[in-house]
C-alpha cells in the first residue's frame, strides 16, 4: 500500500510538472541530446552559420518565407525523469512558439537530493514529499526573434567564450539567473548585450551583472569577438541605470561617477577576446584570453603588483571515414590566475550561489588534457578524456565572496590544501529511442596527498513527448 501511494505522489508531481508550464526552447538545456550533438557537429565543421562565441547552444530558427512551421501556435512539451545510481530527478520542459517570432520556454527539476545534479541550487526542505525535497526552475523565459533581432526575458546562463568546455568567466555550467537579453545579426556583425540580477544575502546586498559584446563572424570558418563583463553590487542598491546602456563602458561609468553607488569599489569588470577559426575543414582551432586587472605601476606585493589574466585553448580535429561515425580528438589548456575573478569587494566576484560563473574549478588553477568525442549512428554519445589538474589554495570555489586583500600575502590565507594531480573520465549515453536513453559514468582523480577519488554512475533519461500545431 505505501508503494502504491508513493507511486501516485510521483505521478502527481509529473503530472503538476506538466501543467503548470508553458512552454521547443529557444536555449537548449544542457541534459538534452540537440545540446550534446550540436556540439560534436561544430567540431566536425558543421553549421558554423549558427555559431557564435556569445552561448549557450540555442534551437535553430528557420525565417524562410516558405517556411510554414512557426506560422501558427506550436506547443511542444515533454515530462520526464533522470535515475542515477539511487537519485532520481523529475522534469518538465515546454516551449511555445507563436506567429514565427514569439516563444516562451521553461525547464524546471524537482530532485531528491540536490548535490547529484549538475547546475542544481534549488534549497533543501526540511520536509519532503515522498522523498523529494527541492525543486528549482533551471530555464524559463518569454522572447521575440528574427532574422536580425533577439529580446528576451527569463531565467538561465550565458555562455561567452570561443571552443566547446573552455569558457573561462561565463560558463554553460554555473547556476542560474535572472536576466534580459539583446541580441543584434547585420550579416557578419553580431552584437549580444544582457543584464541580470545574482541575487542577494540576509543584507540585502544586491548583486548584478551585465555584459556587453561585439563579434565578427565570416558565416564558415572565422569567428572573432571582444567583450566586456560587469559585476556591480551594494546595500540595497537597485538596478543601476547607467549600465543599462548597452554600449556603455565599466571605466567610463565608474571613473566619471555616473553610477548610483560612487566611488571605484562598486563593481568589478573583465575583459575578454575570443578566437574561433576553422583552419581546415576538419580542424578547430578555439582559444580565449581574458584580463581581469592590467596593472602598470610597479608593486613590492607578488600579486597586487601584477595583471591578472586567464587564457584557455583548445585544438580538435575531428574524423569521419565512416558516414556513420564521428570522432573528434582534442588538447585543451586552461589557466586562471590566483587572484582573477576576485574583487576588494568580494560581493563582486564572479560567483553565483556561491559556484564559479565560469570555470568549473574557480580560479588559481590549471589544467592540461587531450580526450575523444565519439558520435555513433546519432544514437550513442562517447566522451573520453586524461589529464593534469593544479587548483591552488586561492581559489575562488573554497570562499566565493572573499575580497581578495586576504590573498595578497601569499601566507595569510590557507582556506584549503593545493590540489595536483592526474584525472581520467568517460561518459556514455546511449539512445535506444529519442526519449529513453541509458547513461554510464567513470569519474577518477589522483591527486598529492589525497585518497585517490573513483565515482561511478548508471542510469536512464526517459520522457514522454507531446506535440501540437494549430493554424
Amino acid at each position: 500500500m505505501k508503494k502504491i501511494k508513493t507511486f501516485i505522489v510521483k505521478l502527481f508531481i509529473a503530472f503538476f510538472l506538466f501543467i503548470f508550464s508553458f512552454v521547443l526552447s529557444q536555449e537548449i538545456p544542457n541534459e538534452f541530446y540537440n545540446f550534446k550533438i550540436n556540439k560534436i557537429y561544430y567540431d566536425n565543421g558543421n553549421n558554423w552559420t549558427k555559431l557564435s562565441t556569445f552561448g549557450p547552444n540555442r534551437f535553430y530558427k528557420s525565417f524562410n518565407k516558405t517556411s510554414q512551421i512557426h506560422d501558427s501556435l506550436n506547443f511542444d512539451f515533454r515530462i520526464g525523469a533522470i535515475l542515477k545510481n539511487n537519485n532520481t530527478a523529475l522534469y518538465g520542459y515546454e516551449n511555445i512558439s507563436f506567429k514565427k517570432y514569439f516563444y516562451a520556454y521553461l525547464y524546471a527539476r524537482v530532485v531528491d537530493k540536490p548535490n547529484a545534479f549538475p547546475r542544481f541550487t534549488g534549497l533543501p526542505r526540511n520536509i519532503d514529499r515522498s522523498g523529494y525535497v527541492s525543486g528549482e526552475t533551471d530555464m524559463s523565459g518569454l522572447g521575440f526573434q528574427n532574422e536580425w533581432l533577439i529580446l528576451q526575458m527569463g531565467r538561465g546562463r550565458q555562455s561567452w567564450g570561443a571552443g566547446n568546455d573552455i569558457q573561462l568567466a561565463l560558463s554553460e555550467n554555473s547556476p542560474s539567473y535572472d536576466y534580459g537579453l539583446l541580441g543584434l545579426s547585420f550579416k557578419n556583425i553580431r552584437f549580444r548585450y544582457f543584464h541580470g540580477f545574482l541575487g542577494s544575502d540576509s543584507l540585502t546586498y544586491n548583486r548584478y551583472i551585465t555584459s556587453k559584446g561585439l563579434e565578427y563572424s565570416n558565416l564558415k570558418s572565422f569567428i572573432f569577438s571582444i567583450s566586456e563583463i560587469t559585476i556591480y553590487s551594494g546595500i540595497n542598491r537597485s538596478i543601476d541605470l547607467s549600465y543599462l546602456n548597452p554600449v556603455s563602458s565599466h571605466l567610463e561609468i565608474e571613473l566619471n561617477d555616473r553610477q548610483n553607488r560612487l566611488g571605484t569599489k562598486s563593481g568589478n569588470s573583465v575583459w575578454q577576446l575570443c578566437l574561433d577559426w576553422l583552419i581546415i575543414p576538419k580542424l578547430r582551432l578555439s582559444g580565449n584570453f581574458l584580463i581581469d586587472e592590467y596593472v602598470i605601476d610597479k608593486n613590492d606585493n607578488p600579486y597586487y603588483g601584477k595583471s591578472r589574466y586567464a587564457y584557455s585553448s583548445k585544438i580538435s580535429y575531428s574524423n569521419d571515414g565512416r558516414k556513420d561515425f564521428i570522432k573528434v580528438f582534442y588538447f585543451s589548456s586552461v589557466y586562471i590566475g590566483p587572484l582573477t575573478f576576485r574583487h576588494g569587494d568580494g560581493k563582486n566576484n564572479f560567483v553565483v550561489r556561491g559556484k564559479p560563473l565560469g570555470w568549473n574549478w574557480g580560479s588559481h588553477t590549471n589544467e592540461l588534457k587531450i580526450g575523444v568525442d565519439l558520435l555513433y549512428k546519432l544514437k550513442i554519445i562517447s566522451n573520453v578524456e586524461i589529464g593534469h589538474r593544479f587548483v591552488g589554495k586561492n581559489t575562488i570555489n573554497s570562499n566565493p565572496y572573499m575580497s581578495h586583500f586576504p590573498f595578497m600575502d601569499d601566507n595569510s590565507v590557507n582556506i584549503s590544501d593545493e590540489s595536483e594531480g592526474l584525472f581520467f573520465s568517460c561518459h556514455n549515453q546511449w539512445w535506444l529511442k529519442p526519449e529513453f536513453s541509458i547513461l554510464c559514468s567513470l569519474e577518477w582523480v589522483n591527486y598529492t596527498n589525497k585518497v585517490d577519488d573513483f565515482i561511478f554512475n548508471i542510469g536512464i533519461d526517459v520522457y514522454l513527448p507531446k506535440r501540437f500545431r494549430s493554424k
